[in-house]
């Protein structure tokens, strides 16, 4: 956060703290000067009304702490670090940090208010302090291309490119493996096997645009040697998804489609074939020229 955001801050936490400190000192002082019973009658009305104004000013009351808690004691995030909620369906550039909200823009350039109460209770990833992100490229070979020589040749291309651009990725780091799915490997024989690489970008989370324009080359890259090597990498059956329209819909066309069938039938049995449109016409003019 900038020094702005943080003495304003720090400005209504000192001055609760203060509100404070006086509450305390005005009763140790009544306490002095005051017999205990004027002190009871005091501490009783004043009960009463801090339960009076409980009920307005709970929630307000609550939602400060938290937000207070949030950001001088946890601190999840700054101006400018690109951050994403629990939920995980948007990420959020951090623009201005207030007292109850968090002023943020998402990818679509919307301006969004978010509430420190409700951050406080959100597990909140931020990009900005994830450094070095890794990023993983998946390619689907027809399970009768797949060998151990051809994934040393895979890794080994891909090793030799990394070392190349050495200001994009580490070149220490290169990680080749099977997809798993619960803890399992399989290999569909007839289909597809999935080949996973996993590679470090120097680069954190934050920058998203440059990790996806170097691994866009990477990809394509790689594509490009596959495909001079003559390997099938083409995309395996997949699952079709058929929809019908409603069943009275559905109905009215298998009615159709019997009685159709019928008046054929029945043309069938009485021996009288339908004339083709085409047909017709010539039988017309030859009738007419005769």
């Amino acid at each position: 956060a900038t020094v702005k955001d943080l003495s304003a801050i720090w400005l209504v936490f000192s001055n609760v703290v203060s509100a404070v400190h006086f509450l305390l000192s005005m009763a140790i002082v009544l306490g002095f000067f005051f017999p205990s019973q004027v002190l009871r009658t005091v501490c009783l009305s004043m009960s009463t009304v801090a339960l009076g104004l409980s009920f307005i000013f709970g929630n307000l009351l609550k939602e400060i702490f938290e937000s207070l808690i949030l950001l001088l004691v946890i601190h999840p995030y700054d101006v400018g670090d690109r951050i994403l909620l629990g939920d995980g369906s948007n990420i959020y550039t951090v623009q201005k940090i207030n007292i109850l909200t968090t002023e943020a823009r998402d990818l679509a350039n919307h301006c969004v208010y978010l509430k420190n109460s409700k951050l406080f209770h959100e597990d909140i990833l931020n990009l900005g302090r994830s450094l070095n992100a890794v990023v993983e490229i998946n390619v689907v070979f027809q399970s009768s291309e797949v060998s151990t020589e051809v994934i040393s040749r895979i890794n080994a291309f891909v090793e030799n490119y990394i070392s190349n651009e050495k200001e994009a990725w580490v070149p220490s780091y290169l990680r080749s493996f099977c997809a798993l799915s619960s803890g399992r490997a399989t290999c569909d024989l007839s289909g597809g096997t999935t080949h996973c690489i996993r590679l470090m970008h120097r680069q954190p989370w934050q920058s998203i645009p440059e990790i996806r324009r170097d691994t866009s080359r990477v990809m394509y890259t790689l594509l490009g040697q596959l495909k001079k090597w003559g390997l099938d990498f083409r995309m395996t059956p997949q699952p079709v998804h058929l929809e019908t329209r409603s069943f009275e819909a559905h109905e009215e066309e298998i009615a159709e489609l019997r009685r159709g069938r019928s008046q054929s039938f029945m043309r069938q049995e009485s021996g009288v074939l339908p004339v083709p449109s085409g047909s017709l016409a010539q039988w017309q003019r030859s009738a007419r020229g005769g």
